[in-house]
């Protein structure tokens, strides 16, 4: 519970910050799926690749939180000039230990 009073639940949000450097979450988005690496956790820098915007991997900052419901915001550089693309509402993700040693559900799927 956080100061305010609210109860949050953590199968429903990933907090970048707090995961370490080569954490990969794998994240399905009511439009496409994502790979994303964390580069720097405390700076928020990730290494995004999928869909039809990354189709290489593509250093980017991230928005702190990944959430159920809630699109995802990416800033990057292309050709010298700042982007910003937010994907799609989050539909589930997966985080992966960086040795491969574990995986959860972070944000399971909700069935129709």
């Amino acid at each position: 519970m956080d100061s305010l009073g609210y109860t949050i639940n953590m199968s429903e949000c990933i907090d970048i910050s707090k995961l370490k450097r080569n954490t990969k979450i794998i994240v399905e988005t009511e439009s496409t799926v994502l790979e994303i690496t964390v580069v720097g956790p405390k700076s928020l820098a990730v290494s995004v690749h999928g869909g039809l915007k990354f189709i290489r991997p593509t250093k980017c900052k991230i928005s702190k939180e990944i959430k159920r419901g809630k699109s995802i915001a990416f800033v990057y550089q292309d050709k010298g000039k700042t982007e910003k693309i937010s994907t799609t509402k989050v539909v589930s993700a997966s985080v992966f230990s960086p040795d491969n040693s574990w995986s959860y559900e972070a944000i399971e799927k909700k069935e129709q």
